[in-house]
């Protein structure tokens, strides 16, 4: 390789780094507990997706127009109100469980987008 093509490479990739960065902190801001290792940048942006969608679509009684934020603790999803009042989206043991259905919820939210939502059920 020329260091033409050696100094390209080291440029791209310090950019790539910075931007994963910025997103992260953009997507970690509503996270209030500890992302570590490469997961972090993975966990945030769900959490970050997830928050979006419950902004946008609110959640069971609670309309998107009520939402201040979604916030994401150690034990709990919660609802920020624009009222000040709060309310849990749900509980959890610990991070690790809260980060599963996180994840879980936004694979469905996928597949809903991707195949539709799906018309009939059938059981075995």
């Amino acid at each position: 390789m020329t260091d033409h093509t050696i100094h390209t490479l080291e440029s791209l990739t310090v950019k790539f780094h910075n931007d994963r960065e910025q997103d992260y902190k953009l997507h970690k801001e509503n996270v209030r507990c500890r992302l570590t290792g490469d997961n972090k940048y993975y966990h945030a942006n769900h959490c970050y997706t997830f928050g979006e969608h419950i902004k946008a679509n609110g959640w069971h009684n609670i309309q998107p127009q009520d939402i201040n934020y979604v916030y994401f603790d150690t034990h709990s999803i919660t609802i920020k109100l624009k009222s000040t009042a709060e309310t849990d989206i749900k509980r959890f043991e610990s991070a690790k469980e809260m980060f599963a259905y996180v994840v879980g919820f936004n694979d469905c939210l996928f597949d809903i987008e991707k195949y539709g939502t799906p018309t009939q059920i059938h059981t075995i």
